[in-house]
């Protein structure tokens, strides 16, 4: 699915994203719209996304992307950044920082330097949550 310049890919429990250019805040919302379906279906919502070809987010963009994950029904699992550089890894701490202050929850994010990396750190995050899972199935 395109919004903008922007794709975005459901796979099962994973959003595959692919930003280039600048975001604004209605590129935000159909992610978050996004996360909040995938959440729905799947029970959790990891997120895989490339932003070598971003450029940055608008101002209304940043403030929505601080306010996101404050309900349980909007927050993603997991995420993963490929291809960021310092600049941009630098943009996305300091607003997962915000984030964690607003919603005094736990976002847990991973920078990979490949599609592949990211992929294979997915696969064990999920290992890891099915594994503390299993214990308390069977309660």
């Amino acid at each position: 699915m395109m919004v903008g310049p922007h794709r975005f890919r459901v796979d099962g429990d994973l959003i595959e994203v692919t930003m280039h250019g600048e975001v604004a805040v209605d590129d935000v919302k159909a992610l978050q719209a996004l996360v909040i379906e995938v959440l729905a279906a799947r029970g959790r919502c990891y997120a895989l996304a490339d932003l070598a070809q971003m450029h940055g987010l608008t101002a209304t963009a940043r403030r929505q992307v601080a306010m996101w994950g404050q309900g349980e029904a909007e927050r993603l699992t997991a995420s993963v950044v490929i291809g960021s550089g310092f600049a941009m890894r630098t943009l996305i701490t300091l607003t997962l920082n915000a984030i964690r202050l607003l919603s005094r929850a736990p976002v847990e994010v991973a920078f990979v330097s490949d599609e592949s990396a990211g992929r294979a750190w997915i696969a064990a995050h999920r290992a890891k949550l099915d594994a503390q899972r299993a214990p308390q199935a069977s309660r």
